[in-house]
């Protein structure tokens, strides 16, 4: 006898359902597909407790005929595709032809369905694989289905299930990115009979956001839009003050479907690079238009995973659509992100082009200073500024002459400081606050970051006593092969001894008495990572701990001069709206929100 046979048909189908039905949000997912397939504008889905008990997906779409009824319960049956070329130009969300027959092999399965103009609609039955029942019945058009008793022939599926709200949630957030995929559609979620959410299918993207995640996450989102030769790009992208502590909040749709793919995700939080805080992830909502053929959907069997043919290009577009985008925004918390005409793309790698076109025209650069103006202390002299009632040191403002403002900083005039720590400001739009030491952090920081290695040095100051270090062996060696990165930034150093060195001049930026402090941060950047990290993000690292510790502190008393000086440095910086850390720099609160706390208005 034979030790190899062919499965039963009944086997063979639970084995297949087990791929495409892991859990009740696949039931789901599947079902919603079908019927935004068909051409439905409004889709109710229903369930009860986690699914296993009931699911109901009732949509307005063409219907089915009796004999198309029966067919979808076949295996591979399916309307989307008719030959193997179909595969490379894939537009519907199904094309397996395995939903129906993987739930009714697992489940109790009922579907009611008419197309338009029948004189009466079908309903089949279908308990765990068997054989369908078939009646007449009166229907609208479109198409009901009905879920009952899920896996209640495996009992080992449901063993590995989650607790119920947690089977619940996965219902609802594969409704919701089913709703965020195609926002011409209108969904009606409910939960044992109670509405959990309910789109129009009228509003577009930013109406679907705001039903569900609520105005206060829509009122942080920038809109993106951008063309390529490869990808058109739309959609929401979160300012870098709207973090989450995971990626729970990023949603990528390519061609109208949601899809997992770290090519995306690293392009676009590449383009926040420098604006958030460790650990905090960005909020995304961005559709992809992408040809077809460029694209393989048929990796997974959920189809939830994508491939595509020209993964570099398309990273690199995301990643100058979201810095340019950000770029030409008002970032700053609490205030209506006004938009700037101006582009300003960052900088490509030496090599590189962007991949994007300009959205529109670029305004003049101007010249690279390549010494940091850091805080000036106040001077007898000063020199108007343009257009304005306030003065800048004379000094500050010639380090200026030579910088492009940000058109996206407010004007603001500093009225004085909370805890010597924030400055109080008034601008056109209301009352600001900013936090002086994050601000000055990222003014010396895009100061250091424009010096060029090869160009000479950051302007360095000689120490009175040389500073004298004796390091660890690991110390030493990460010292020695870094030393061009540190002369570069303004240190000067010799070795002195087996494991010694002697620090002759340090960067002008760093306060004195920081000098050993200072060096020893340098010194543990160094170290971490070893010699695996990129030279360009290792000094970028050092850069930021400068910047970090040259800053001036909270609890410092500032006079006016200053603070006219920081604002002034501050909106002349590509990024003035947080620190290197991605900590905010300012934060506005409205003319509107002053007189409603004072009464003034309702």
């Amino acid at each position: 006898m034979s030790r190899i046979a062919i499965l039963a048909r009944e086997v063979a189908n639970l084995i297949a359902a087990g791929e495409v039905i892991e859990r009740p949000a696949a039931v789901v997912k599947e079902l919603v597909e079908n019927s935004i397939d068909a051409g439905a504008s409004h889709i109710d889905v229903a369930f009860k407790g986690n699914g296993l008990e009931l699911i109901r997906v009732r949509d307005n779409g063409y219907g089915m005929t009796q004999e198309e009824a029966l067919l979808a319960l076949h295996r591979h049956a399916t309307s989307k595709i008719s030959s193997a070329a179909d595969l490379s130009a894939i537009h519907s969300l199904g094309f397996r032809g395995e939903a129906l027959t993987s739930i009714a092999a697992v489940a109790r399965l009922e579907i009611l369905t008419s197309p338009a103009d029948a004189v009466a609609g079908t309903l089949i039955k279908v308990d765990g694989g068997g054989s369908p029942m078939v009646e007449t019945r009166g229907a609208p058009t479109g198409t009901l289905i009905t879920v009952r008793d899920l896996f209640f022939n495996t009992p080992a599926r449901k063993k590995y299930l989650k607790s119920p709200r947690t089977e619940a949630s996965h219902i609802v957030e594969a409704v919701i990115r089913l709703a965020l995929s195609h926002s011409e559609v209108s969904f009606n979620l409910t939960r044992d009979s109670r509405t959990v959410f309910t789109t129009t299918g009228r509003g577009g993207l930013g109406d679907v956001i705001a039903t569900i995640f609520g105005r206060e996450v829509h009122g942080e989102l920038v809109p993106l839009e951008a063309r390529s030769e490869i990808v058109n790009i739309s959609g929401f992208i979160g300012r870098p003050t709207l973090t989450r502590s995971n990626r729970s909040l990023q949603y990528f749709m390519v061609n109208n479907r949601y899809v997992r793919n770290p090519t995306l995700v690293g392009g676009v939080e590449s383009g926040y690079h420098r604006l958030l805080m460790t650990n905090r992830y960005p909020v995304v909502f961005l559709n992809l238009e992408i040809d077809p053929e460029e694209i393989d959907v048929n990796v997974h069997p959920t189809k939830l995973e994508v491939r595509f043919s020209q993964e570099r290009d398309i990273r690199r577009a995301l990643h100058f659509s979201v810095a340019d985008t950000l770029g030409r925004h008002n970032l700053i918390p609490g205030m209506e992100p006004k938009f700037s005409p101006r582009t300003r793309p960052p900088a490509p790698t030496a090599g590189i082009k962007p991949v994007l076109k300009p959205l529109q025209g670029s305004g003049p650069k101007g010249k690279v200073r390549e010494s940091s103006p850091g805080i000036f202390p106040p001077v007898a002299t000063f020199t108007p500024r343009k257009g304005e009632g306030e003065y800048l040191p004379a000094d500050v403002a010639a380090s200026l002459e030579d910088r492009e403002p940000n058109p996206t900083f407010p004007d603001l005039k500093p009225l004085g400081q909370v805890y010597n720590s924030y400055i109080i400001a008034q601008g056109e739009a209301g009352l600001f606050l900013l936090d002086q030491h994050a601000a000055h952090e990222r003014i010396l920081f895009e100061d250091l970051r424009r010096i060029k290695g090869d160009k000479g040095g950051q302007d360095s100051q000689n120490l009175l006593v040389p500073l004298t270090l004796e390091l660890s062996p690991n110390e030493w060696e990460m010292l020695g092969q870094n030393l061009p990165v540190l002369r570069s930034l303004g240190f000067r150093i010799a070795e002195f001894g087996p494991r010694g060195l002697i620090v002759h001049s340090m960067p002008t930026i760093i306060p004195p008495g920081k000098e050993k402090d200072i060096l020893f941060q340098v010194l543990g950047e160094l170290e971490e990572g070893g010699d695996k990290r990129p030279l360009d993000e290792l000094r970028e690292a050092i850069i930021i701990v400068l910047s970090c510790h040259s800053a001036i502190k909270a609890g410092k008393r500032l006079g006016q001069e200053e603070m006219v000086a920081l604002m002034a440095q501050l909106g002349h910086t590509k990024n003035p709206f947080t620190c290197p850390h991605g900590r905010p720099t300012v934060i506005h609160i409205s003319a509107g929100e002053l007189e409603k706390r004072f009464k003034r208005r309702q």
